[in-house]
């Protein structure tokens, strides 16, 4: 079972590999034409977005009470289920 500081760690983690997806994204929208430039910037604004919500989970998870973690761990897991998925569909449209 992962401590809260390790889940924090691995969520980092996972943002950065998000960013890195989200520049990848940007530079083929830049070389695209109009019309697929409107659908990458449309998934983009998907996939920023879901990345924002990633952040403001991991900074609850950090602000979490250590005694806390443990009973909310499984409500953070969820969450973070849900966020991961809508970013991959977002990155699957064009990827």
């Amino acid at each position: 079972m992962q401590t809260r500081d390790e889940y924090v760690e691995w969520l980092k983690q996972k943002i950065d590999e998000w960013n890195a997806q989200i520049n990848e994204f940007d530079q083929k929208a830049e070389g695209a034409s109009r019309d697929a430039k409107d659908k990458y910037d449309a998934a983009l604004d998907e996939m920023k977005k879901r990345r924002d919500e990633a952040e403001k989970k991991m900074r609850e998870v950090a602000e979490t009470e250590r005694d806390a973690w443990d009973q909310r761990r499984a409500q953070f897991e969820t969450a973070w289920e849900d966020i991961a998925n809508g970013f991959q569909q977002a990155w699957s449209r064009f990827s």
